[in-house]
């Protein structure tokens, strides 16, 4: 893989190239060119060509720079070509790179384009996808784009109208996030595109618009990047594309209450002007004919059509992991996945009933899919008479913590006695303590247990500290936190390291105390670079602490009367009873002596537990 530049003063990852070629010969040798002159390797860029043209594949070849790749493909539209083009790069490097530039065979990279595309992604992880300011037109220039927008009336996507800085303001610019970028030109972040391939339904248009938004939803950041440019050559979107495609969009995003209206009115009113312009019913008849087509369903193998289940999480940033670990044990060829997340008034510069609004919106816009998971109750139980109400699929509430551990909206009678009339709502809950509640609550509301999902866990190697022992206790202070647990841990425990970080901790002896907010990344470290993790609850219905400490293979020490005991089994030395000898102290000693691959295979058992429960259900609501 090539190093880009020896200047930057961020150390740059590794780039891969993927051009897409359809019939434009003569414009891809400058294409190339300019990527030489990005000092991007030949043997690191890949030519994927859909042209179809066999005649014309050995001039291809022989017109190219030495070890460069060519990849012949049946011409299935951009998306299909830029996923084929990762997969054998993956293949071919027995990986993915760090990074992979994709652009069209007529793009045209300016000077140091794709050195500050790759130095903006190496100051932020969480950045997905990357692209320039894009120019078009011969001669005298002019600005194609700088990244779109969702425009709030119709939903339809929409160039930003952003000026761009001056040239030397431009350098110095910082990445502007973006709801979605143009394909000409993109660098993606390998790890992004693993999870979260281009729709091919598309063939052409709007699949990066579809494809953005949904790395996005996944916590992503789609950034423009003012001080990098690129030219291409480009004519809008054909009428027939438009009426199609923009219908096909609003399939997928589920936006319900539109999707019937906007692509008429949008792509009618558009072929108007255009026959009016050019005294013709040719226009028009491309919008009939993008309005009539089929369009494709999600299917799975065989044909038949797959089954699709929209999630809605109104906490896009409390349980931004949590919804990762839902989506990654339902990844099934058989399961067509999609998911509206936002975030929390405690987290955005929104209103409390803006985020109530988009919570009803979302409700709405999952009546598409077979099945719609709202992963929080918003409202407690006057989510299920909005979801019986709004949603015309099977919905599945799951309820954390039917009895709220803060004070919370919706949980007391009449909101109960209300819910145990819904008949098209269930409940999921993912603990014994959990359900025994809810069939004290709702009784005749339907119920169902599944585990708590996982993600797949570590294989036990990752580095733990040296010779010293860190404990640590993690996430917020809430009252029901056992500090007696603590004190006697404290009390009771030499040569270890105790440590508490989260937001709102007392100050406790023997324990270092950080009280702060932690990133999911910091969380994520902490975990993983912790001898064990207490889980000091008095109680609770399950924890996703205990379960982040599974995918990581760290060692847990919690009470026995918990949702801990389905994890690890009620005879686990790691659980603390209230007539064992020792308590927390013993557990605890157990825990510091317990190995890599025990942890690990708790974590293995867990997961394909949660997958089998997990798939069984999506089947029984296909």
């Amino acid at each position: 893989m090539s190093v880009l530049s020896a200047t930057s003063r961020v150390p740059l990852p590794s780039v891969s190239a993927v051009i897409v070629h359809h019939k434009s010969y003569n414009s891809l040798r400058h294409t190339l060119h300019d990527l030489s002159e990005q000092s991007l390797a030949c043997e690191t860029i890949l030519i994927v060509d859909n042209s179809e043209e066999e005649d014309r594949r050995q001039e291809l070849q022989e017109g190219l720079p030495p070890h460069t790749s060519v990849l012949f493909t049946p011409n299935r539209g951009y998306g299909a070509a830029v996923n084929a083009g990762i997969a054998s790069l993956a293949r071919a490097a027995g990986g993915a790179p760090d990074l992979v530039l994709v652009l069209t065979h007529e793009t045209r990279m300016r000077k140091d384009a794709l050195l500050r595309l790759a130095q903006a992604m190496s100051v932020d992880s969480r950045i997905a996808v990357a692209g320039p300011t894009l120019l078009t037109g011969e001669g005298e220039e002019q600005i194609w784009s700088t990244g779109g927008k969702i425009s709030p009336i119709f939903g339809m996507p929409k160039h930003h109208q952003t000026p761009v800085p001056d040239h030397q303001s431009a350098h110095a610019a910082p990445p502007v996030d973006r709801s979605w970028l143009d394909g000409a030109c993109l660098l993606y972040r390998s790890s992004a595109l693993s999870g979260c391939s281009i729709d091919e339904d598309y063939f052409l248009y709007m699949e990066e618009v579809d494809h953005h938004l949904r790395l996005r939803r996944e916590g992503g950041r789609v950034v423009w990047v003012p001080g990098a440019e690129a030219w291409q050559a480009t004519g809008g979107m054909p009428l027939y594309y438009l009426a199609r495609n923009s219908r096909l969009f609003f399939k997928r995003q589920g936006r319900d209450l539109r999707s019937r209206t906007v692509p008429l009115v949008v792509s009618i009113t558009r072929g108007m002007k255009q026959s009016v312009k050019r005294h013709s019913t040719q226009p028009l008849r491309q919008v009939f004919a993008g309005l009539v087509t089929p369009l494709p369903s999600a299917t799975r193998d065989g044909g038949r059509t797959a089954i699709t289940i929209h999630i809605v999480n109104p906490l896009g940033a409390a349980l931004r992991h949590f919804e990762d670990e839902l989506r990654d044990v339902l990844a099934n060829q058989e399961i067509h996945l999609s998911s509206e997340s936002f975030p929390e008034p405690s987290q955005s510069s929104e209103r409390r009933w803006r985020w109530l609004q988009r919570h009803v919106g979302a409700l709405i816009g999952a009546r598409q899919a077979d099945a719609a998971i709202v992963m929080w109750p918003v409202l407690g139980y006057w989510d299920v008479l909005l979801a019986q109400v709004l949603c015309r699929s099977r919905t599945f509430l799951i309820f954390h913590d039917p009895v709220p551990l803060v004070r919370s909206v919706g949980y007391g009678k009449l909101a109960q006695k209300i819910a145990n009339l819904c008949s098209k709502v269930s409940i999921i809950y993912m603990s014994e303590r959990a359900g025994k509640e809810l069939n004290a609550a709702v009784p005749r509301l339907a119920k169902i247990y599944l585990p708590h999902p996982i993600l797949e866990p570590a294989s036990g190697l990752t580095p733990r500290p040296g010779d010293e022992k860190v404990v640590r206790v993690l996430g917020q202070y809430k009252m029901d936190r056992d500090l007696d647990a603590l004190r006697s841990i404290a009390a009771n425990t030499s040569n270890v390291r105790l440590e508490i970080m989260g937001r709102g901790w007392p100050s406790l002896p023997g324990w270092d105390v950080t009280s702060q907010f932690l990133t999911e990344i910091e969380l994520d470290q902490a975990v993983a670079s912790s001898s064990v993790v207490v889980v000091p609850y008095k109680s609770f219905f399950q924890s996703g602490i205990a379960i982040r400490c599974m995918e990581h293979s760290t060692p847990i020490v919690g009470p026995a009367s918990s949702s801990l005991a389905e994890m690890y089994g009620s005879d686990s030395k790691l659980l603390v009873r209230a007539d064992g000898e020792g308590g927390w102290s013993s557990a605890l000693d157990h825990a510091l002596e317990v190995s890599a691959s025990e942890t690990h295979e708790h974590g293995r058992r867990w997961r394909d537990k949660a997958r089998r429960a997990w798939t069984v259900w999506a089947s029984s609501v296909g």
